[in-house]
């Protein structure tokens, strides 16, 4: 055997010992998910002016630090006392805006939440989605939720 046949020997031994190296690399991405309550003890005072604009405020300055190339998203809800597809179709017809409603290809999820008869409603925010439109978003459902 001459040392053309020692190192096909050796790379078959190398080969078979299965060598692997962990190796942690940076990840320039993510998906920040942001979620807030909007019921009525949103609008107490004892944080000025209200509870929920101190969150809206809050949300949009978290939203304004965050670098380049992070998602963001907004979970799906629901407004106590109207069916989903209700809070859906008023949004489109008074307010012009467009969500979906309804289990969302999710209904193991639902059925967890106990939400099968109607799910959520699901609104969605992109880098392009201004803060006067999430007002409107965020008032509009305000108004669903007060019955008006």
């Amino acid at each position: 055997m001459g040392l053309a046949g020692i190192l096909v020997a050796l790379a078959l031994l190398i080969g078979l010992a299965r060598p692997t190296m962990v190796m942690a690399t940076p990840r320039e991405d993510a998906t920040v998910l942001l979620a807030m309550d909007i019921s009525g003890s949103m609008r107490a005072t004892d944080v000025s002016p209200t509870r929920l604009d101190a969150a809206k405020a809050a949300a949009i300055s978290f939203i304004d630090q965050i670098p380049e190339g992070v998602r963001i998203g907004i979970v799906s809800f629901t407004v106590d006392g109207t069916h989903p597809q209700e809070v859906a179709r008023v949004l489109d017809e008074d307010a012009d805006i467009q969500v979906r409603s309804g289990l969302h290809c999710c209904r193991p999820l639902m059925e967890h939440l106990g939400l099968l008869e109607g799910g959520t409603v699901r609104a969605s925010v992109a880098a392009y989605t201004t803060e006067e439109e999430i007002d409107l978003l965020v008032a509009a459902v305000d108004d669903i939720g007060r019955g008006c």
